[in-house]
């Protein structure tokens, strides 16, 4: 890397490609050996910095996807991922308890809420008790204000994806 840099400094009007292959050549033509240590490692230092600057710049490319998806996110993305939240925090909702539940069972009940969201939304009862959808027990139907209850429809949803994909089922069909 720095030979062939130093290469094109010292000989500007040569072709850069002629440069670039003579730089390979005479630095695959040295062998490793006892004589010099040094050069290996700093070789071997290069090659590891190169890496770093790689992992860096991707790095930097997630933090300033990661930050404009926080700033353009709106309200309501905001209340979701807020939900999913407090349902792992105060619920106790984590990926474990969430990985107990296959079969879709959470992607079920967000569609029970949704369900009832939306009858309520176009003015009718909703439902009060669950709909058959309903994956587990009537004593466990809550029903909260519309608006409320389609952000816990979407953090299930949330939650449903999450566990697909530490069990390895994203790519299901």
């Amino acid at each position: 890397m720095y030979f062939e840099k130093l290469l094109r400094e010292v000989l500007p009007h040569v072709d850069e490609e002629l440069v670039a292959s003579a730089a390979r050549e005479l630095l695959a033509a040295r062998a490793p050996s006892a004589e010099h240590p040094a050069a290996d490692r700093i070789a071997e230092l290069e090659a590891e910095l190169a890496d770093h600057r790689r992992e860096i710049a991707r790095l930097q490319t997630v933090i300033v996807n990661q930050r404009a998806g926080w700033e353009n996110a709106s309200p309501a993305a905001l209340g979701v991922l807020a939900e999913r939240a407090r349902q792992k925090r105060m619920e106790g909702y984590d990926d474990t308890h969430d990985d107990e539940h296959s079969d879709f069972e959470l992607s079920c009940a967000a569609a029970a809420y949704l369900l009832d969201a939306v009858e309520r939304a176009r003015g009718g009862e909703g439902y009060a008790t669950p709909p058959a959808i309903w994956p587990w027990a009537v004593k466990d139907w809550r029903r909260k204000p519309v608006y409320r209850q389609l952000e816990v429809a979407c953090a299930l949803i949330i939650a449903d994806e999450e566990r697909l994909g530490r069990n390895g089922l994203s790519d299901m069909i």
